[in-house]
């Protein structure tokens, strides 16, 4: 056993010790997990074949509205923790879990298939609502769906929501665990319940779909840090308000493409926060043509570059701190 498997094996214990704690307080030990079979089928693959059950089959969430083949369609199915068979599909889910979200199963697209664990009483009229939810329509009148049983969508978008929204997305949903990009169990939940669904409002679709590239970004960084076990969930939490910040000032230099919002993301988290206000680059943002993308004006930038601004915008940011005068070199 590795060091990486020791610490996915004790983790993903120490969170259905967790969970078991949680659901007998309140729900008799009943959980519903929520599996993406778009990639795997569920019971296709050795992780989860022991998991469908005749006596407690998999149900799929309808997203009304939308065209979707039903191999793609998340899906939930009830779990009795108090059983021995519920209690071990929870177990093998967690560690599958754990395992999918590591940086080398994210780099070869495997992508995340369990979408979390949730706790509801009525759960048709409770994934009804979640399905509703997951089709939303832009500004300019199209629909798109947001995989909102995407844990990497949901632990990014949550933040972006007023608690109105996150009531609205939730519904008769009354806890939803998840794992965030550092294998911390995270849970949602509201005060007060919302037969309403959610809807997005126009000026938070620039930031949604900003999404794909703050996760490459969290990515990335966590490949460099190149020990997941020893990030906090802080230190993941403040990842994300970084780079969504990102997103922000990316938008406000007119950059769109998605290849320039994940490479302005990834500087963002790797070099520093504020990397665009070093002159350097903001010289070059100030000239881009239009049209012109962001990853070919800094192309020419050399690793050498990157770290000396990194370090003198570092320097920058503890003189702003000290309360020191900082004077403009353009």
């Amino acid at each position: 056993m590795t060091a990486l498997g020791d610490w996915l094996n004790q983790r993903a214990a120490a969170h259905g010790d967790e969970l078991h704690r949680e659901l007998a307080q309140s729900s008799s030990g009943i959980c519903h997990l929520v599996y993406d079979p778009a990639l795997i089928p569920l019971g296709s693959d050795e992780d989860t074949v022991s998991w469908l059950l005749e006596n407690q089959p998999a149900r799929s969430i309808n997203i009304a509205g939308a065209k979707l083949d039903r191999e793609v369609l998340p899906l939930y199915r009830p779990l009795i923790t108090s059983q021995s068979q519920g209690s071990g599909i929870l177990a093998s889910s967690l560690a599958v879990s754990l395992r999918e979200l590591q940086v080398q199963s994210l780099q070869r697209g495997i992508g995340r298939r369990i979408g979390g664990w949730v706790q509801t009483t009525e759960p048709d009229a409770a994934f009804g609502h979640l399905g509703r939810s997951m089709l939303q329509r832009r500004p300019e009148g199209t629909l798109v769906w947001v995989r909102l049983h995407d844990p990497a969508v949901l632990w990014a978008l949550w933040p972006l929501l007023s608690v109105r929204q996150q009531a609205c997305l939730l519904g008769p949903l009354m806890a939803w665990w998840l794992h965030d990009p550092a294998g911390h169990l995270q849970v949602l939940r509201v005060q007060c319940a919302s037969s309403e669904p959610l809807v997005l409002a126009p000026e938070q679709f620039p930031l949604v779909d900003g999404i794909h590239a703050v996760n490459s970004a969290l990515r990335q960084r966590l490949a460099a840090h190149g020990d997941s076990a020893a990030v906090s969930s802080e230190q993941a939490l403040h990842w994300r308000q970084s780079a969504f910040a990102a997103i922000r000032r990316a938008r406000q230099h007119g950059l769109s493409d998605e290849r320039d919002l994940s490479a302005f993301c990834n500087h963002a988290l790797l070099t520093h926060p504020r990397f665009d206000e070093h002159p350097r680059i903001a010289g070059s943002l100030s000239r881009r043509e239009a049209g012109q993308y962001f990853t070919q004006l800094v192309d020419d930038v050399s690793e050498d570059e990157w770290r000396l601004i990194a370090a003198e915008m570092s320097k920058l940011a503890g003189s702003r701190a000290s309360g020191f005068p900082i004077h403009n070199r353009d």
